[in-house]
């Protein structure tokens, strides 16, 4: 590079002296003062989203476009011979590398550890995950719906029928000089957009640095390892050694041809560039093996363009991001949604990472900010991709040039040497991530200790926890109703189960907190009034409301009609659904009802009284249902030798936090649900007309589904739980 710089003329060297920062240097830029920025404004920076949203969505606006006519176009233009060509040499060989590459990515993935997470409900708890449908996925009926859709393998599947048909057509020119001129207009339109990558960086970055946890930021470890395994092991091991086995080049001449165009891609973050220096490698290589025959000169001038617009291993490895996702946010893909992922990304990678990416995001219900992870995650790691990409074309020329010149010759000795050696070393790399994953990786993992953690939203009013039961010190006055009293004394006497997850726990600091506990925190300061908890047990409930120990009671009470003739329930104010709770490794047995109940016999805990103790006799005639009077007793008390808990799908969800080797399945495939709702002393209508009223009126302005947002969805916004910045912690400039 110096020799080169020193051949220039001396005004061009000073003019390059005199240039400003590259456009890499601005993306680094970018990228760090984002980092910067969001860990000095810490959730402020929430804002600074919309700059990465706007980028991003500029960003897909021509993608799709583009691939309509440049693929109609590349493929349009080529000649019946060329096609054929390209048909007979280059099909198998796209296929043979994009499946050494999707094998790479499913070996990367198993490097992800099996660390228990538990999870906050989820409506995939519940709601059965759509099944994908082939038809609309890659059969384009309509092509202008697909389009719209954005269903990439459709549009890309009508791109080249539309192509091929084009190819015999004599008149074709006119068209196709269209063709290029929109595609041109387009990837000029892309490339003013990619000068905003910096601004959009910065948006991302500082989103990203602001919001995350540092347990968060510490499992991007898992994707930076697993992508680089898999770079590393298909660049310098798997697609040069297949070469050595199907050519008579050494896998050394494959390293040499590359090495400038590999070091290149990697310093300029772009694999366009290296395109002459992988030719002239090529070139240099049939020189050596065909000095005296010149035709195999313009077989990569004209191979290796052409399978430029083709997806290369480079797109393929990028897909490792999607197993990761999914095991980021606790959700880990099984084999099943692997397979399908790796098989649609044959075509689905014709729309690149801007279209790819959030596509499967969508498809396996992964939260679509992932994506603007994977982009903030990206700017390192796409650099390393481009290697990857540089070495695929090199490959593919090589062998495709081969096959034109009669040079491909199977050695199934070195092939099969070959494969095991690379089956070997992936074991040991998936094994040493496994084992570096699983040391750095912190015991709770992020989510574990969320519960403990978590602090009221509401603003509190003034309110005690009795540590016993006794009735009220006020008495009713002849003929008051007990709203009356509720005003008069200042106080609302609240029973409460003390360890009925999320709806009333006491938290890491000895808090009483909870979904219901917030809930009649609002109601307390709606009516101006302060609170007194005292403890029920669910067996009690329906005497201690006769013995006036409380006005009302709570914790995730679900109507039931025993319970309606006992005591007066109030007007729903949440809707839950059935779940069960079984320990990881048993979870697939009860994947339906049909598989549970063919188990022989069972023993089923549930929550004593519950809506779901006579929907869990119904459901499962063979098992024996065990009545519980604490859920906790499922999980600590071995003697019970209870194989699985049917309760609420969102408390269940909550117990997995604390018990993170369990996990909830929803075996019936459909909702089962049961309201939830507020127990009233004394059967007082006056009381239960003001509850009525007052869970409509939180219904309609978002209270109810606030707390439901932070105590069954995890969404942390409570003032304890602010995430850490310099502005606040350090500099103490805001609070």
């Amino acid at each position: 590079m110096k020799a080169r710089l020193r051949r220039l003329p001396r005004r061009a060297r000073r003019d390059l002296a005199r240039r400003g920062p590259s456009f890499t240097a601005w993306i680094f830029l970018g990228l760090s003062g984002g980092i910067l920025t969001g860990l000095f404004l810490g959730e402020y920076a929430e804002s600074l989203k919309v700059m990465g949203d706007i980028y991003v969505g500029l960003m897909q606006m021509t993608v799709l476009p583009y691939i309509v006519f440049s693929l109609i176009g590349n493929i349009g233009s080529l000649s019946l011979r060329d096609f054929g060509l390209l048909a007979r040499a280059g099909l198998l060989i796209f296929v043979g590398l994009w499946a050494l590459a999707a094998l790479t990515v499913l070996g990367m993935s198993q490097a992800l550890p099996e660390l228990p997470v538990g999870q906050f409900f989820s409506a995939a708890l519940v709601d059965p995950p759509p099944k994908p449908d082939f038809l609309s996925i890659f059969i384009p009926s309509n092509p202008f719906k697909s389009l719209a859709d954005n269903s990439v393998p459709a549009v890309v599947v009508f791109c080249i029928l539309f192509g091929v048909a084009i190819i015999g057509f004599e008149e074709k020119k006119s068209l196709l000089d269209h063709v290029g001129l929109i595609a041109k207009t387009l990837h000029r339109v892309n490339g003013l957009v990619v000068r905003l990558t910096p601004i959009g960086v910065f948006g991302i970055a500082a989103h990203a640095a602001g919001t995350m946890s540092v347990e968060e930021f510490g499992r991007l470890q898992a994707y930076y390892l697993t992508f680089a395994g898999g770079v590393l092991l298909l660049t310098f091991g798997t697609l040069p050694l297949l070469v050595a086995s199907l050519t008579p080049f050494s896998y050394g001449q494959v390293l040499r041809a590359g090495k400038d165009a590999l070091i290149t891609a990697l310093v300029t973050g772009s694999v366009l560039p290296v395109i002459p220096l992988l030719i002239d490698g090529v070139k240099a290589m049939f020189q050596q093996r065909l000095p005296h025959d010149r035709a195999h000169e313009g077989f990569p001038e004209f191979i290796l363009p052409l399978a430029y617009p083709f997806p290369n291993s480079g797109n393929v490895i990028d897909l490792v991001f999607i197993p990761f996702a999914a095991w980021f946010v606790g959700n880990p893909l099984d084999l099943g949604d692997q397979l399908f992922m790796l098989g649609s990304s044959l075509f689905l990678l014709f729309g690149k990472v801007f279209l790819s990416i959030p596509f499967l995001l969508n498809s396996f219900h992964i939260p679509q900010d992932m994506f603007q992870l994977f982009l903030a995650a990206g700017v390192l790691a796409a650099r390393v991709g481009d290697v990857l990409s540089s070495m695929h074309y090199l490959v593919f020329t090589i062998l495709a040039t081969a096959t034109m010149t009669g040079l491909l010759r199977v050695n199934w000795k070195r092939l099969l040497w070959g494969g095991a050696f690379m089956l070997l070393l992936m074991i040991i790399v998936i094994a040493l991530i496994r084992l570096a994953l699983g040391l750095l990786a912190s015991p709770e993992f992020g989510k574990a200790s969320a519960l403990a953690r978590m602090t009221l939203l509401e603003n509190q009013v003034y309110s005690y926890v009795e540590p016993g039961a006794a009735p009220n010190p006020i008495p009713l006055r002849a003929g008051e109703s007990r709203l009356s009293r509720i005003k008069r004394r200042g106080t609302i006497r609240v029973g409460y189960r003390p360890d009925y997850v999320p709806y009333s726990y006491l938290n890491g600091r000895g808090e009483l907190v909870g979904f219901d506990v917030d809930l009649v925190n609002r109601l307390a300061l709606d009516l101006q009034v302060g609170v007194e908890f005292i403890p029920y047990r669910i067996e009690d409930l329906a005497d201690q409301l006769r013995a006036d120990h409380f006005d009302i009671a709570v914790s995730g009470l679900t109507v039931t009609l025993p319970r309606a003739e006992a005591m007066l329930m109030s007007e729903p104010y949440l809707i839950v659904n059935m779940g069960v709770v079984v320990e990881d490794y048993r979870s697939h047995e009860f994947a339906s009802e049909a598989r549970i109940n063919r188990l022989g016999r069972l023993r089923l805990g549930v929550s004593n009284g519950s809506f779901f103790e006579d929907r869990a006799r119904e459901h499962f005639p063979n098992a024996e249902i065990v009545p519980l009077d604490s859920i906790r007793l499922f999980f600590d008390d071995p003697a019970l030798h209870l194989d699985a808990l049917i309760t609420q799908a969102e408390s269940g969800a909550a117990w997995t936090l604390i018990y993170p080797n369990y996990s909830v399945v929803n075996p019936l495939q459909r909702r089962d649900s049961a309201p939830v709702s507020i127990a009233i002393a004394g059967f007082d209508p006056g009381l239960d007309q003001a509850l009525a009223t007052w869970v409509t009126l939180k219904k309609l302005d978002g209270t109810i589904d606030k707390l439901f947002q932070h105590w069954m969805l995890g969404k942390m916004e409570g003032p304890g739980n602010k995430r850490w910045s310099i502005a606040r912690d350090v500099l103490h400039w805001i609070e």
